[in-house]
């Protein structure tokens, strides 16, 4: 759970700088650029925190038994959802910053509050039944099922054209999708190649690193937030590089 809280810390610092750019957005822009902003940055997050559930997903398990040992290790299925967890949790929180951004507090008001009551009820009934699986998919079910929707509604409300909404979900829908089918290939992957001790951390990193890279760009390279989030790059670094003069120029 340590090295989950780290990743989001790290991936938080990138909200926290992206909050006064999108609160000047809301402001000076349209909806329409705001919307298409969301999707851009949507995509990014999807994209950074789909490599990072790959690799808590092939790399827990080994990392963990070369640091306590097979004795002290959790079931894998646990692994499963602390990276059901993580994936959500970064969708979420790129919709906070956007409600924060925009000043969406008066509105939101009651969202966490019974959010926190529904999650803490379940966690009490589901513990008794299933443990740690209780207490995780409370969690999850709690922000997937009331937070999320909730502060959805409230964006598409008060920001974003409400005719948007369904592009939007089908924006998600799909990026899980992949996500999903990436997760599945490169944990299989992993399970081809047998090593032991850093060896196997190596291996399983590069399949982890490369295989939803790779299949991130086969499917969204012909996307427009594709080519904007290399825009971003390139204005981020300060530089222009080829490859997003020719990506752009398709």
């Amino acid at each position: 759970y340590f090295i989950l809280t780290s990743v989001i810390g790290i991936v938080s610092t990138i909200f926290q700088a992206c909050t006064a750019g999108i609160g000047n957005s809301v402001i000076m822009e349209s909806k329409e650029k705001n919307y298409n902003d969301l999707k851009k940055f949507t995509f990014l997050i999807v994209w950074i925190a789909g490599i990072c559930t790959v690799c808590f997903l092939g790399l827990y398990q080994p990392f963990m038994e070369l640091w306590v040992g097979k004795e002290l290790m959790l079931d894998f299925r646990v692994v499963i959802c602390f990276c059901i967890y993580y994936f959500i949790y970064e969708i979420n929180q790129l919709l906070n910053t956007y409600k924060d951004a925009a000043g969406i507090w008066h509105e939101d008001r009651f969202r966490p509050l019974i959010t926190s009551l529904v999650n803490l009820t379940m966690n009490i009934v589901l513990v008794q039944f299933w443990g740690i699986y209780g207490v995780i998919l409370s969690t999850v079910l709690s922000m997937l099922l009331v937070g999320m929707p909730w502060l959805v509604h409230n964006l598409f409300s008060f920001l974003f054209d409400k005719k948007q909404l369904y592009d939007y979900l089908e924006h998600i829908v799909r990026y899980t999708i992949i996500v999903f089918f990436s997760c599945l290939i490169s944990y299989l992957l992993c399970n081809c190649f047998v090593a032991k001790g850093w060896l196997v951390l190596i291996i399983r990193g590069i399949i982890c690193f490369s295989i939803p890279n790779l299949i991130y760009f086969i499917m969204y390279n012909k996307t427009a937030e594709f080519k904007q989030c290399l825009h971003l790059i390139d204005a981020m670094t300060n530089k222009k590089f080829n490859l997003t003069q020719k990506m752009c120029k398709k």
